[in-house]
């Protein structure tokens, strides 16, 4: 078993350098989880993450937050404590209104559409 706390993993720079969006991979395949992984990100007031798409779903929890989770099927807002599902090659983006901080469950290696 492994515990693991937020202030201890240095966050990264997401996607090349976006003005205030960072992320934390707190579980990988290098902690031994050989098929999910877990990311906290972080951003800023006003910050938005790129629009992106993947063939896998993501499932979020909102830890603090104020915002909009953004899709082709409209936007929809969300606050802390919600919980968010993406399915799989749904293009998203989020946009924050105040600071956000959310988690992700995404798979530890890229999956193809073909599984």
């Amino acid at each position: 078993m492994l515990v693991k706390r937020q202030d201890d993993v240095p966050p990264t720079v997401y996607d090349g350098g976006l003005a205030g969006v960072t992320m934390r991979e707190m579980i990988t395949e290098r902690d031994g989880a050989p098929t999910f992984a877990i990311r906290v990100f972080d951003l800023a007031l006003g910050a938005t993450t790129p629009c992106h798409r993947h063939p896998w779903e993501h499932e979020v929890f909102i830890a603090r937050a104020s915002g909009v989770v953004k899709s082709e099927q409209g936007d929809r807002r969300f606050a802390t404590g919600d919980t968010v599902f993406i399915r799989g090659d749904e293009p998203h983006w989020v946009s924050a209104q105040t600071a956000v901080q959310f988690g992700c469950v995404v798979p530890a290696r890229p999956i193809s559409k073909t599984g």
